[in-house]
């Protein structure tokens, strides 16, 4: 299997489903990656959670920040990773 690890620095990704499961641990994993992250999910309190654990120079939650773009400026990548 060939590598598949990239720089992501400066590349903004927005993340749903990002309180648990899936979409937690994306979230982990790409500011791990150097990207800038726009969470979102239902459990706003988690999310707050996650942005201090992180740190709001690489995370923000689209509940405090409607638009990714505002948040980070740019364009960013979706990962859709909300369930039920």
């Amino acid at each position: 299997m060939r590598d598949m690890t990239r720089d992501l620095t400066d590349t903004v990704i927005a993340v749903t489903g990002a309180s648990s499961g899936i979409g937690l641990a994306s979230a982990r994993m790409l500011v791990e990656g150097g990207a800038r992250v726009a969470v979102q999910a239902r459990r706003s309190e988690r999310l707050d959670q996650l942005v201090d654990e992180l740190g709001s120079d690489k995370v923000v939650s689209i509940h405090r920040q409607q638009r990714v773009g505002c948040a980070f400026g740019g364009r960013a990548v979706p990962v859709g990773a909300a369930g039920w």
